[in-house]
């Protein structure tokens, strides 16, 4: 009897040893699980954080483009303009020669009548 009860209690033991190497094996993997589960949550809250400032700066370009767009726009607004002013100042100083020249030959001529009036 007292080596059946020995057999037992050795057989319990092993038992218990096995089954607090189970446990520990158990939470061990729930604990890698875990730590998988809030890697993961972390992976996707960054990738989330990364998303959101990709879309922010895609808005920001396309506002930067347009307000470039209008500048461009302006500008060549303005070269046309300028453009078209540096023409009119150009043919109001053809004018000018002109008629200088034309004040220029009439001017020999008018001393030329006075000395023979």
């Amino acid at each position: 009897v007292e080596s059946e009860r020995r057999a037992l209690h050795a057989e319990f033991d092993a038992e218990r040893t096995a089954l607090r190497k189970e446990r520990r094996r158990l939470g061990q993997g729930a604990e890698r699980q875990r730590q998988q589960l809030a890697e993961d949550r972390e992976m996707l809250e960054e990738r989330r954080r990364l998303q959101e400032r990709a879309e922010q700066l895609e808005q920001e370009m396309g506002e930067k483009d347009k307000r470039w767009q209008r500048t461009v726009d302006r500008l060549q607004r303005q070269i046309v303009d300028l453009t078209r002013k540096n023409q009119e100042l150009q043919d109001e100083v053809h004018r000018a020669n002109q008629q200088v020249q034309q004040v220029q030959q009439r001017a020999p001529e008018a001393p030329r009548r006075s000395a023979s009036a």
